[in-house]
């Protein structure tokens, strides 16, 4: 239904925000993230083609890097 469509929008705008992990505000406000992980807000993130945007923040895990 609608959420696995918003969620597979949400990880499709991966790419274009060059994030790994992306969650929805409404979910941020109801997840518990363990002290690995950092968030950041992003804002309104497009994931529609009809314009539709999702309140979006970033999830990374601590320490990653290359």
């Amino acid at each position: 239904g609608e959420t696995v469509s918003r969620a597979v929008a949400l990880q499709g705008a991966c790419k274009l925000v060059e994030h790994d992990f992306l969650v929805s505000a409404e979910l941020m406000d109801r997840l518990r993230i363990g002290e690995e992980f950092t968030s950041s807000f992003l804002g309104p993130v497009e994931l529609f083609p009809d314009g539709t945007t999702v309140d979006t923040y970033a999830l990374s895990r601590e320490g990653r890097g290359g």
